[in-house]
């Protein structure tokens, strides 16, 4: 590939590499009311471009512990089938470490 030459700008296809066993998953984390979560989790196929597997309950565990228990039961379902887990999104707020831009004197 040729950065400074004729094909700049152009956008290689990459649709070529065949996407079967992988999928995505997406887990959404709903408030009913204070003490109660709904969620529901997709996982879809990349290779045919369909939803394999979906589910949705509810649970009085905190958001991020309902996180982590829809994904043990992702977890479980993609070593019973033998898939591999390509990307994920989810909307649950999860705690993250980051560092600050500020320098500490």
């Amino acid at each position: 590939m040729n950065v400074f030459g004729r094909n700049r700008g152009r956008v290689e296809a990459s649709s070529d590499i065949p996407k079967d066993g992988f999928v995505h998953v997406q887990i959404l984390v709903n408030w009913i009311n204070r003490d109660e979560r709904e969620i529901n989790v997709k996982v879809l196929d990349r290779g045919r471009g369909e939803y394999v597997f979906e589910a949705s309950f509810a649970t009085s565990q905190s958001e991020m512990y309902a996180y982590h228990t829809a994904k043990d039961i992702v977890r479980q379902y993609v070593d019973a089938e033998g898939l591999v887990v390509e990307s994920g999104y989810t909307d649950a707020k999860l705690p993250m470490v980051k560092t600050t831009d500020k320098r500490m004197r």
